[in-house]
């Protein structure tokens, strides 16, 4: 984008900062630690996180399911709303429509 529109003075100093800053934000989330971990929910729609990195709590009917990811929320024992973005590519596809199917249950129960 920058060596496409002509820039000067000043604005060379912003575009250093933004790409600056974009570069320490991209640096610090591909350093940041992986960690598997196993989803259970229950019938009833508990949703419970093994190892527990994540609270457990009961599925909550804006939970989104599109072609591509699956927004999951919840909320915790304390009414704290989470929230976490699963892909299509971080499950077998398989398990992606099994969970899908489950969400949906849950948002017409």
């Amino acid at each position: 984008m920058f060596l496409l529109l002509p820039l000067s003075g000043s604005r060379y100093a912003i575009a250093a900062v933004i790409l600056s800053l974009w570069f320490y934000i991209f640096l610090h989330a591909w350093r940041a630690p992986y960690h598997s971990m196993i989803l259970y929910i229950s019938a009833e729609g508990s949703v419970h996180w093994q190892p527990a990195y994540r609270a457990a709590g009961q599925l909550s009917s804006r939970s989104l399911v599109t072609q591509w990811l699956i927004q999951l929320c919840w909320q915790d024992q304390h009414q704290k709303k989470h929230v976490v973005w699963i892909f299509s590519d971080q499950l077998s596809s398989a398990d992606y429509r099994a969970l899908a199917r489950h969400i949906q249950l849950q948002r017409w129960r």
